[in-house]
C-alpha cells in the first residue's frame, strides 16, 4: 500500500531499513511491480534488470560471493523526483577471506511514490551529479 503522506526519502529509507534487516517482501512493497536496476558500469556484467525475480537473482550472486554481505546506506538526500543513497558494501570474500568494504551510491528514482529505478554508482559524487548536485547538502 502506497502512504501518500511519505516522501520519496520516507520510502526509500523504509526499503532500504527492510533490506538491510533481509525482508524482502517488505522492500518491494516500495517497488513499481516492474522496476528496473542499473548494474554499475565498473562492474564486469553491467546491465539493467526488470523485474523482481531478475534483482533478486543478482543480490543472490553477491551473497554467493561475500560472507555476511551487507549493504548499508545510511545517508539519503532528495532531489526532484529522485533520492541519492549513500553507504557501503560490505563482506569478506567466501574463497579469499579478506574483508571487503567498497563505497556505493544508489540513485532512485520515484513515480507515485514507488521506486521505479535504482542505479548503482560506485562514484557517490556520481550519483549526486546525476541529481544536480556538486556535493552532499551541508558538507561545504
Amino acid at each position: 500500500m502506497v502512504d501518500i503522506g511519505a516522501t520519496n526519502v520516507e520510502i526509500v529509507t523504509r526499503a532500504t531499513e527492510a533490506f538491510q534487516r533481509g525482508d524482502e517482501d517488505a522492500a518491494f512493497e516500495h517497488f513499481h511491480e516492474e522496476p528496473e536496476w542499473v548494474i554499475a558500469r565498473e562492474h564486469p556484467e553491467a546491465r539493467t534488470l526488470l523485474g523482481r525475480e531478475a534483482i533478486v537473482a543478482y543480490l543472490r550472486d553477491w551473497e554467493a560471493t561475500l560472507d555476511d554481505m551487507r549493504i548499508e546506506v545510511d545517508r539519503f538526500v532528495g532531489a526532484g523526483s529522485g533520492v541519492v543513497g549513500v553507504g557501503m558494501v560490505c563482506g569478506t570474500g567466501i574463497g579469499s577471506g579478506a574483508d571487503l568494504e567498497v563505497p556505493i551510491a544508489f540513485l532512485y528514482t520515484l513515480t507515485d511514490g514507488r521506486i521505479v529505478r535504482v542505479e548503482e554508482y560506485l562514484n557517490p559524487g556520481e550519483a549526486l551529479a546525476a541529481v544536480g548536485l556538486a556535493e552532499w547538502p551541508g558538507s561545504g
